[in-house]
């Protein structure tokens, strides 16, 4: 009995230092691209995995995201209590994105049914980020270390970052969790390898500049919509949401480069056009690969 209960207490210590080092590792990423603030960035992957973390393992898990953002914000700003308050706020942020997401939207099976992905967006995609971006925000300014004049500019950045990791990131890890296992037969694994390789290729030909009209940035965003459908249609949510991540990844590249529909003279400005097409493009997707998945369950 104590080693079964030494052996639990020692699994859950692993996961907690686990998800603090993920915090940590994705909050370094994406300060990368902080432009308007150190502390401030439109790509900000660690929110999706503190919601995908409290959807899955609990609320208890949250001094683990407590930790990994103090220390994340403490390597940036260099003062203790703009960092104790920034991650106050990302973990309060979790903390109330999960319980609305329990309370309202079936918890962890959010992203099984349609309407659940819409009330999914409203509260943990917009009311619960704006708890991390008021906090972060009025954090800095309080420091010193933001001009008060920049508050609006900043608080967009911050709450746009948080809003769209909790579209793209958050599904994406929620559903491999839930479903680690892939059970494809040939024709699927084919399928699945060449919506892989359309997505990248299309993702390229409309983001990176790679093509002949790289200098032009022809408003060709509508290119990936037929993949995203394609993702919807013929798989499951699972990998909707991936071809949704890989995207994602793919268009900031090529936005930071200075190429595609969303380049613009700022990175700021060319980020926050892109994160914005991003999260409508998630849930669209989320929505549709939701309500296929539902049609056929009826169906059966």
């Amino acid at each position: 009995m104590t080693r079964t209960i030494q052996s639990q207490s020692l699994r859950r210590l692993g996961l907690l230092v686990a998800l603090a080092a993920a915090y940590f590792v994705a909050g370094r990423l994406g300060l990368r691209f902080a432009v308007v603030s150190p502390n401030a960035t439109v790509v900000w992957p660690p929110t999706g995995i503190a919601l995908a973390a409290l959807l899955l393992a609990g609320y208890d898990v949250w001094p683990a995201i407590m930790v990994g953002a103090f220390l994340v914000h403490l390597s940036t700003t260099g003062s203790v209590p703009s960092a104790v308050a920034i991650a106050a706020g990302n973990t309060l942020e979790g903390l109330l994105g999960a319980y609305l997401v329990n309370r309202f939207a079936r918890g962890r099976r959010v992203l099984e049914r349609a309407r659940d992905i819409f009330t999914f967006a409203v509260l943990a995609g917009i009311v619960s980020t704006a708890v991390s971006a008021t906090a972060g925000v009025l954090a800095i300014s309080l420091d010193g270390l933001a001009r008060w004049s920049d508050f609006g500019s900043i608080w967009l950045t911050w709450w746009l970052g948080d809003a769209v990791s909790d579209l793209v990131v958050a599904p994406a890890v929620l559903l491999w969790a839930l479903r680690p296992r892939v059970h494809w037969t040939r024709r699927q694994a084919l399928d699945a390898g060449a919506l892989l390789l359309s997505v990248v290729v299309v993702g390229i030909a409309v983001f990176d500049g790679l093509f002949p009209w790289r200098g032009r940035h022809y408003p060709l965003e509508f290119l990936c919509v037929p993949l995203l459908l394609w993702a919807a249609f013929r798989f499951e949510p699972r990998e909707a949401a991936t071809a949704v991540l890989a995207l994602s990844g793919v268009a900031i590249a090529g936005t930071l480069a200075g190429f595609g529909p969303f380049a613009r003279p700022t990175y700021d400005e060319s980020l926050v056009l892109l994160q914005a097409f991003t999260g409508v493009t998630a849930v669209m997707t989320l929505v549709l690969a939701a309500a296929v998945a539902e049609r056929r369950e009826a169906e059966e």
